[in-house]
C-alpha cells in the first residue's frame, strides 16, 4: 500500500509525472524548459509517496547527505565573452530588438553575480528550508523533543550556509530538539569525498583562463558545440554573420545565463523560453548530460573508480548509524556538500541511474537525466527502522523518493536489513 503525503510549502508541487517518468528526456524538457541546465536546474518538490512499512516497524532515525542549494556561478566572469559579442554587435547596429532584449537579461543575471561567485542564492537557503520541513513532516517519530541532529558541512561557504537553512526550519519545526553544527577541514573526507586539500570544487580566480570565460562547466568546452542554432541567431543578429568562435562564446554564454535565471529567480527572466527553440535546447542539454555522465556516472566505459571516493562517507553513515541504534539520543546526523560527493555516494550504492544500470556514453541522453539525479539541494536520506524486539531496516530515498539497492534482497519492497546492508558494504 502506498501513503500519500502533500506538504505546502514555500514552493508549488509539481506535476507527479516528473517523479514517477522514465521516458524520455526531450518530453520533460518540453514539459519544463528549466529541465535542460542539468545540474544547474533547481529542485523540483514533488509529492511524497511512501510504501508502508513492515508491520511493528517505525522510523526512528536519519542518516543524510545533501548537495548545496541553487547557487550563483562558480566564476563572476562567465558571462563576459557573451556579452562582448552582444555588445560589439550592438555598436554595429546588429543587434534586433529581441537581441537587445536578450543583452539587457544577461547582464542583469551578471550583475546578480558580482562579488557572488558560487555562493547561494536566495532560492537555495529556501529549498533546503522546504526540504526540512518536508523531513520534520514525514518521520515526526523520528524528531521528537529531547534528541539531538547533528549536521556537518564542507567548509565552502554555500554549504555552510545551506546546513544553517536546513537547521532553522528543522528546529522551527520541532522546537524541542536539541541541534548541533560544525564544519572544518577534519570532515572533507566525508563532506567533499575526494576533495581533500583542493580548492573549492570548479572554483577558478574571476579573471581565470580565457578557455574557460563564457561558459564555465557549460556544454562540453573540450569538444565542438553540437547542433544548430541559426534560429537563434537570426533571432538575435539583423544579420547572421558572426564568426564561430563568436557564436560558440555567444551560445555557451546565453545558455549559461538561461540556466541561472531559475536560480536567481527573483530576477523574473526567461532567457531559454524567449530565445532557445526546443531543438537548441535539446541540444545544449544533451552534450552537458553526456558530459557529466562520463565524468559521473556508471557507464559501461568506466573503470568504476569514481564511487571509491565515497567510501570514508559510506563508513560515517554506517558507524553513527549503528551509534545510533545502540542508543546515542540522535535523531539524525546530517552532512551537507557538493554534487561530487553525492554522485560518488551514488555510485558506490549502485544508484546512479533509475534502473540501477550502467550504460554506453552514447546512450547517457536515453537512461541518465542529471536534472532528475543531481540538481541543485539533491540528497540521500536512509531512514532507518526499528519494531520492539531491536530488529533494524532502512530505505534508501534519492531526492526523496524511494529506490531499490542493486545486490541486496529487500525484505518488502524498498525495506532491507540493516545488518545486511553494513555486511555487504563492509
Amino acid at each position: 500500500m502506498k501513503r500519500l503525503l502533500l506538504l505546502t510549502g514555500l514552493f508549488v508541487l509539481v506535476n507527479l509525472s516528473f517523479a514517477q517518468t522514465k521516458g524520455n528526456a526531450w518530453a520533460l524538457i518540453v514539459e519544463n524548459p528549466d529541465r535542460a541546465a542539468c545540474n544547474m536546474h533547481t529542485y523540483e518538490f514533488t509529492p511524497i509517496v511512501d510504501t508502508e512499512a513492515p508491520q511493528g516497524f517505525a522510523p526512528c532515525y536519519i542518516s543524510h547527505y545533501g548537495r548545496h542549494g541553487s547557487r550563483h556561478d562558480i566564476s563572476s566572469t562567465t558571462f563576459e565573452e557573451a556579452l562582448s559579442v552582444l555588445s560589439r554587435a550592438d555598436s554595429l547596429g546588429q543587434l534586433t530588438p529581441e537581441g537587445r532584449s536578450l543583452m539587457s537579461a544577461v547582464r542583469a543575471v551578471a550583475r546578480e553575480h558580482d562579488g557572488m561567485g558560487g555562493e547561494l542564492t536566495y532560492r537555495g537557503g529556501r529549498e533546503h528550508q522546504m526540504l526540512a520541513e518536508r523531513m520534520a513532516g514525514r518521520f515526526p517519530s523520528v524528531f521528537t523533543d529531547g534528541k539531538k541532529v547533528s549536521a556537518v558541512a564542507s567548509t565552502v561557504q554555500r554549504c555552510v550556509v545551506s546546513m544553517g537553512n536546513f537547521m532553522a526550519a528543522l528546529k522551527g519545526a520541532v522546537p524541542g530538539l536539541e541541534v548541533e553544527m560544525t564544519t572544518g577541514e577534519r570532515y572533507t573526507p566525508i563532506v567533499r569525498p575526494g576533495g581533500s586539500g583542493t580548492p573549492d570544487p570548479g572554483k577558478r580566480p574571476s579573471g581565470g583562463n580565457s578557455s574557460q570565460k563564457g561558459g564555465g562547466r557549460g556544454p562540453g568546452r573540450r569538444e565542438p558545440l553540437r547542433g544548430d542554432y541559426s534560429a537563434f541567431l537570426a533571432k538575435v543578429f539583423v544579420s547572421p554573420g558572426a564568426s564561430a568562435s563568436e557564436v560558440d562564446a555567444l551560445v555557451r554564454g546565453v545558455y549559461k545565463a538561461g540556466g541561472m535565471c531559475q536560480n536567481l529567480d527573483f530576477l523574473g527572466l526567461d532567457i531559454f523560453g524567449n530565445y532557445f527553440t526546443m531543438d537548441e535546447l535539446y541540444s545544449l542539454w544533451e552534450q552537458e548530460n553526456e558530459s557529466l555522465y562520463k565524468r559521473w556516472g556508471n557507464s559501461v566505459e568506466s573503470d568504476g573508480s569514481y564511487g571509491q571516493k565515497a567510501l570514508p562517507l559510506l563508513r560515517d553513515i554506517i558507524d553513527k548509524a549503528d551509534a545510533a541504534l545502540d542508543g546515542a539520543g540522535v535523531a539524525a546526523d546530517l552532512r551537507f556538500g557538493h554534487d561530487m560527493g553525492y554522485m560518488a555516494l551514488c555510485n558506490l550504492l549502485g544508484i546512479v541511474t533509475r534502473d540501477g544500470l550502467g550504460y554506453p556514453l552514447s546512450e547517457a541522453s536515453q537512461h541518465w537525466f542529471s536534472f532528475d539525479i543531481v540538481p541543485m539541494a539533491a540528497n540521500l536520506q536512509f531512514i532507518v527502522y526499528r519494531n520492539q524486539s531491536g530488529e533494524a531496516l532502512f530505505k534508501v530515498l534519492r531526492n526523496e523518493e524511494e529506490v531499490l539497492l542493486p545486490g541486496l534482497t529487500p525484505v518488502t519492497g524498498p525495506y532491507y536489513r540493516w545488518d545486511d546492508f553494513r555486511n555487504l558494504m563492509q
